[in-house]
């Protein structure tokens, strides 16, 4: 955590949420472990911080390899973790 400052974090943030408005239910995490990925059919980037504290690496190469298309990719970024619903932006991207 902290591999990101806040600015970038809110850049962030507001680009994403341009291009897709809906928000993640954060307060119901138990249902990100239903996901099935061999479900998911469009192509498909997948992005990962080199530096994640809260997603172990074998979940997100999991994740990437049970997907159900083979038009994917996976981008791993160096000195990054996974700060963007936890900073100053975490309205941006939770329902309360």
């Amino acid at each position: 955590p902290g591999t990101i400052n806040e600015a970038a974090a809110a850049e962030f943030s507001s680009i994403a949420m341009a291009v897709d408005p809906i928000k993640a239910a954060w307060g119901e995490l138990h249902e990100f472990n239903e996901c099935n990925a061999a479900r998911v059919q469009v192509p498909t980037l997948v992005v990962v911080g080199a530096q994640d504290p809260y997603v172990s690496w074998d979940a997100q190469r999991d994740l990437f390899d049970g997907l159900g298309t083979e038009d994917r990719a996976m981008a791993i970024i160096p000195g990054c973790d996974h700060p963007a619903h936890i900073l100053e932006a975490r309205g941006t991207f939770v329902r309360n």
